[in-house]
C-alpha cells in the first residue's frame, strides 16, 4: 500500500525535475496519472531549493547577481520541461495554422523565431521578478508559486480535452478523476493555510494569485482548443510557465 504512492512521487519527481530518485521506479501504465496527484508537492520542494539557493546567493553576491543565478538554478532544477513547451506553443500558435499543422510545429524540435523571441522576453520578465521582490516577501513567494502553478496543470487536466494527436493521452489517460485533483489540491491549500497563519502574506493576495491563474488557463485552454480541438503536452507546460508568472505578477503588485 505504501510503495504505489512513493513510486508515483518517485516518477512525479522524476518527471517534472532533474532531481535524483534513487532505486528504480516499477512503471506500469496507471503510474503516469496517479502521479499527478503530486504535482504540486514537487512544486514545493522546488520551492524550498529556491528559497534556500536565494538565500545563498543573496549572501554572497548582489542581488541582480543572485536573482540570475536563481533563474539559472530554477531552469535546470527543472529540466527547463515546461520552458520548452511554452517555446514549442509559441511556434505553432503564430504559424497561423490550425489542427495538425500546428501540432507537427510545436513537435518539431527546432526552435523558430517566435519561440527564440519569446525565451528572451519571458526570462528576462522571470529575471525582474526574482530581482524585484521585496526581502520580507522572498519566503512565502518563492515557495508557493511553483506548487500553485502545478496544482493549475492539475485543473486543467480535469477541466479540458487532450489533442487527437497528442502523445500526452496515451501517457495520462483522457478522463481525470475528480478524487486526483482534489487529493493535489491539499498541498497548495495547507500551503496556502500556513502562510496566512503566519501573517507571511494576507489572503486575499493568496486568492488574487488563484483567481489570476485559474482566469489564465481557462483564456488559454480556451484558445488554444479553438485551434487544436484539445491540448498537448507543450500547452501544459505553457500554462505552467504562464501562470507562474501571473503569480509573481500578483505579487509584485502587492508589494507597489
Amino acid at each position: 500500500m505504501v510503495k504505489q504512492p512513493l513510486q508515483a512521487f518517485a516518477f512525479a519527481l522524476s518527471f517534472l525535475t532533474r532531481i535524483p530518485v534513487p532505486g528504480e521506479i516499477d512503471y506500469n501504465e496507471e503510474l503516469p496519472l496517479r502521479s499527478t496527484v503530486f504535482f504540486p508537492l514537487v512544486g514545493l520542494i522546488l520551492g524550498i531549493l529556491l528559497v534556500v539557493l536565494d538565500r545563498l546567493f543573496r549572501f554572497l553576491l548582489p542581488l541582480p547577481v543572485a536573482a540570475i543565478l536563481l533563474l539559472i538554478s530554477y531552469v535546470y532544477l527543472t529540466g527547463a520541461l515546461h520552458l520548452d513547451g511554452l517555446l514549442d506553443t509559441m511556434d505553432g500558435f503564430f504559424s497561423g495554422k490550425s489542427g495538425q499543422e500546428m501540432e507537427e510545429i510545436m513537435r518539431d524540435s527546432v526552435n523558430g523565431s517566435f519561440a527564440s523571441i519569446t525565451a528572451v522576453l519571458y526570462l528576462l520578465l522571470k529575471f525582474t521578478f526574482f530581482w524585484q521582490l521585496e526581502p520580507g516577501l522572498r519566503l512565502p513567494g518563492l515557495l508557493f508559486f511553483p506548487v500553485l502553478s502545478r496544482f493549475f496543470m492539475n485543473v486543467v487536466m480535469y477541466r479540458s480535452p487532450i489533442a487527437e494527436g497528442s502523445s500526452l493521452g496515451k501517457i495520462f489517460g483522457s478522463d481525470y478523476p475528480r478524487v486526483y485533483l482534489l487529493l493535489a489540491a491539499v498541498v497548495p491549500v495547507l500551503l496556502a493555510g500556513i502562510i496566512s497563519l503566519a501573517a507571511l502574506l494576507p489572503r486575499y493576495v493568496l486568492l488574487a494569485q488563484f483567481l489570476a491563474g485559474l482566469l489564465t488557463l481557462y483564456l488559454i485552454s480556451k484558445v488554444i482548443i479553438r485551434r487544436l480541438k484539445g491540448l498537448t503536452g507543450d500547452v501544459y507546460g505553457m500554462i505552467n510557465e504562464v501562470t507562474e508568472a501571473v503569480i509573481l505578477l500578483i505579487l509584485l503588485i502587492y508589494q507597489g
